[in-house]
């Protein structure tokens, strides 16, 4: 959170050696990786973290965002396996949507993600925005619940003062 990226990762490189099942040390790490572009090792880390438990998630949804462009059949199986271990969780949702929409070209199963995603109404609002822009484009989009979206949308994300929320 310091900026240190490298030195945490260092730590976090010895934690594993002597802590070799704790999945939490493997999940920080991947997230450190991934955040410092080191693709490969964070590959190694969250596969650990798939070994230690296969349901994680967070890890799934890491991997499957890294390796769409380079795998993309595996990527689509690790989306769809998350998507069914947690339907809820926002950001993997939203990462499966943008990837069958704008990834694999499947605009009516990246439209009905990202619609699914509204109606948890936990998101982000940068991410609120995007998502509506791509319903914007959706050709089975019904105009009456897209206006709605966008009323309801920004009523959550819009102080008193008529300034986004959350983009200060």
């Amino acid at each position: 959170m310091l900026g240190r990226n490298n030195n945490a990762i260092k730590a976090l490189k010895k934690a594993v050696k002597s802590q070799p099942d704790d999945i939490e040390v493997f999940n920080l790490l991947g997230h450190l990786l991934y955040h410092s572009g080191r693709h490969e090792e964070v590959m190694d880390a969250f596969n650990r973290c798939l070994e230690l438990n296969p349901d994680l998630v967070e890890a799934m949804r890491q991997m499957a965002n890294l390796m769409m462009g380079s795998d993309q059949a595996n990527a689509l199986h690790l989306f769809k396996l998350a998507y069914a271990l947690a339907p809820n969780h926002d950001g993997r949702l939203f990462d499966y949507a943008w990837a069958m929409k704008y990834s694999v070209g499947d605009t009516e199963m990246g439209t009905n993600l990202f619609r699914r995603w509204f109606d948890l109404g936990s998101g982000t609002a940068d991410r609120g925005s995007i998502a509506l822009q791509a319903l914007n484009y959706a050709s089975n989009q019904n105009s009456g619940t897209l206006a709605r979206l966008h009323r309801e949308w920004a009523s959550r994300h819009t102080d008193p003062l008529g300034q986004t929320g959350g983009l200060s």
